[in-house]
């Protein structure tokens, strides 16, 4: 199953005042850390990769092809935001879409959400069938500010920001790996999924 975020934050996911802790270790003056939000955008990205997460609100479209079961895991952890509701498109082997109602599925929220498809006989015959495609669109991440966001992920996010700063212009092109800090809460965050 492959997904994709449609939407992008209109947040940072830290706050400015633990920002600015962690950056003035490398003399970077608190007027100007609105400079390392290219880091802490790549660093969240990473984040959200490895732990398979949406650390801010955004919406997800995850990618699944048919037969889909009547409970189906969805593939990004978030959590949902409570209350999300799915819009599900049915893309047909001839390439036309279908979209499905809303009253034939939903989200169960929690660690470990699940689309949810009612067998009530009114559900499209091709969601049981092979050769089509289904795009579940859904709202994922722990909220759409920064106060949102667990403490653990954003010392995990500032941490690794620092450390891309600290790499930046390098020049034997080594990728940087986690922080072990970060790695530390990417862990705590994917045990979830298990």
């Amino acid at each position: 199953m492959k997904f994709q975020f449609l939407t992008t934050p209109s947040d940072v996911p830290v706050s400015d005042a633990l920002l600015q802790t962690h950056f003035s270790m490398l003399g970077v003056d608190g007027d100007t850390h609105v400079e390392t939000y290219p880091y802490i955008d790549a660093a969240a990205g990473e984040i959200e990769a490895q732990a398979e997460i949406a650390i801010l609100a955004r919406t997800v479209r995850a990618e699944m092809e048919t037969p889909v079961p009547l409970g189906c895991p969805l593939p990004l952890m978030g959590p949902v935001l409570d209350g999300t509701v799915a819009s599900l498109t049915l893309i047909l082997p001839d390439g036309s879409q279908e979209a499905i109602s809303a009253s034939l599925h939903w989200i169960a929220s929690g660690p470990k959400p699940e689309l949810r498809i009612l067998d009530n006989g009114l559900a499209p015959a091709a969601l049981m069938e092979p050769d089509s495609l289904l795009w579940v669109d859904y709202l994922a991440g722990f909220g759409a500010n920064v106060d949102s966001v667990p403490r653990d992920l954003q010392m995990a996010i500032v941490d690794q920001a620092l450390r891309l700063y600290e790499r930046r212009g390098d020049e034997d092109h080594k990728t940087a790996a986690l922080t072990p800090s970060a790695a530390r809460t990417v862990a705590r965050y994917r045990r979830l999924r298990a």
